[in-house]
């Protein structure tokens, strides 16, 4: 969305920079023409004190040539600015201000065939004499390109738009592109505009030097930098090749147009300077780009935490009634059920407080999981065998919180049969350079009726995305499958 504001913002600097341009050439235009008729009647003060009274500069030529051009302009502005983004949400207002565009743009156009005069300069019966020429009404064939071309520049815009929209690496290659379009336009028509008197080498340097060195800086930005190996000669060597065939077009464009000859050593210096000062700009740019898109990262993460804060207000509610249940089910001696709620309302706990955190002690790890093996014992009956070896003094160590626990929610998940015989052994060792924990069960075909099916958790394979992310490097996660036995074998080794 941020990227789509400021190409807004540059389409609106871009037209005012036309519209300043279109003032200044026709002042400059208005003063020429009246030039020309003074100069005639030198020596002739009737025809020039007739001539003074009839015209006006500012109001017959200038202002009249000014109209026109705020007139389309003005209309594109409000049917580009405010029409089209705001139909959805307001139709009927956004029709209404459409009409208005449309009589800004009449407006323009009348008061330019009815207020301009044009002073020619002719000869009569051997005088000098002059005349203002015939107003010349528009066809209507005229207003059709203006219109047509006020809506085609508007899709053009908006597909630009949807483009932009995109977080994506062509995304932000477009809007770098689009950036330059504007800016090397804008160039080539201060240029013509306000007749800028530049030697050879300055109007190379802007009209073709500038653009093929910036083509050089996408290149890098966008197809070299961003591979990993791009350190490596190969890519150094396909960079150099790219950067040859680019300024060589340049170069040639500048002997044709300049009429240059010496299109090896132009052609030398354009490749000299892609592969120096523009490798160096496009490395700390990279670097620069590279930091910021690490601080969005930092602060989305941030914002994600501060989103899971807020939604576990919800929660507090539910563990607030299971305190109740457990309140109720001791007033009915219903041991067992209170047993459970509240093993329950402490793996809730657990979920609301230590989860929210980065890192944890391995001690509140294994209560949550002895939590949920006693659980998960209360619902089945004693014919399930279950196994659990784990020290009563944790290992000093810090791991992610629920690290473990979608080993042994797999465990009862696919291990457990009410009618063939199931098993779950659990076993965690505390070594001096690492923490074992090794997870085994049965295996059974899937059963439609069974309320493990369904269990929510984030999976083996998130599991090994975290290990990855978190602990690059100091872990070992060994799996094993057979048609009877599922079994884990992980290791985490501890800091050196």
């Amino acid at each position: 969305m941020k990227r789509v504001l400021n190409f807004r913002r540059l389409e609106m600097v871009v037209g005012l920079f036309f519209l300043l341009g279109g003032i200044f050439a026709c002042l400059r235009d208005a003063i020429e023409r009246s030039g020309i008729v003074l100069r005639q009647f030198r020596g002739h003060l009737p025809e020039y004190q007739q001539y003074t009274r009839e015209f006006f500069l500012l109001y017959d030529d200038f202002l009249p040539e000014i109209a026109v051009r705020v007139g389309i302009l003005g209309a594109w502005a409000i049917v580009h600015f405010y029409v089209v983004p705001s139909f959805r949400k307001q139709p009927w207002r956004s029709i209404l201000v459409f009409f208005g565009a449309a009589a800004v743009y009449v407006a323009g156009q009348v008061i330019f065939l009815e207020f301009r005069k044009v002073p020619e300069v002719f000869m009569e019966n051997g005088e000098i004499a002059y005349t203002f020429a015939e107003r010349e009404y528009p066809r209507i064939v005229d207003d059709f390109v203006v219109v047509f071309s006020i809506i085609l520049y508007e899709i053009a815009a908006q597909v630009v738009y949807r483009l932009l929209r995109r977080e994506s690496r062509y995304s932000t290659l477009l809007a770098w592109v689009l950036f330059a379009g504007y800016a090397w336009l804008a160039t080539i028509v201060g240029i013509h505009i306000f007749d800028i008197l530049l030697t050879q080498f300055w109007s190379g340097l802007l009209v073709f030097s500038l653009p093929c060195w910036y083509t050089c800086l996408l290149v890098l930005l966008f197809l070299v930098f961003p591979r990993r190996d791009w350190k490596t000669p190969i890519w150094v060597g396909i960079y150099l090749l790219v950067a040859a065939a680019i300024t060589l077009v340049a170069s040639q464009m500048i002997n044709t147009v300049f009429n240059i000859r010496s299109l090896f050593w132009v052609w030398l210096v354009h490749w000299a300077v892609a592969c120096s000062l523009v490798y160096m700009i496009g490395y700390w740019l990279y670097r620069k780009l590279e930091e910021g898109r690490a601080l969005r990262q930092t602060v989305q993460v941030g914002q994600a935490e501060l989103a899971s804060l807020k939604a576990q207000i919800n929660p507090h509610f539910l563990f607030n009634a299971l305190n109740t249940l457990y309140a109720s089910a001791l007033q009915e001696q219903a041991e067992t059920t209170a047993e459970g709620i509240q093993k329950l309302g402490d793996m809730m706990r657990f979920m609301l407080h230590d989860n929210a955190r980065d890192l944890i002690h391995l001690s509140r790890e294994l209560d949550y999981l002895r939590e949920y093996i006693h659980l998960q014992r209360l619902r089945l009956p004693d014919t399930i065998d279950i196994q659990v070896t784990m020290p009563e003094e944790a290992c000093p160590m810090q791991i992610p919180p629920l690290l473990l626990v979608p080993f042994v929610e797999n465990a009862f998940k696919h291990g457990i049969s009410l009618r063939q015989p199931s098993w779950v052994f659990v076993r965690l060792e505390c070594r001096p350079e690492a923490v074992v924990f090794e997870v085994q069960n049965s295996l059974h075909p899937k059963q439609e009726n069974d309320p493990e099916s369904a269990a929510s958790g984030i999976g083996l394979e998130n599991v090994r995305k975290r290990l990855e992310l978190l602990l690059p490097d100091r872990y070992d996660l060994q799996i094993h499958e057979t048609r009877k036995e599922y079994s884990i074998h992980l290791e985490l080794k501890r800091k050196a």
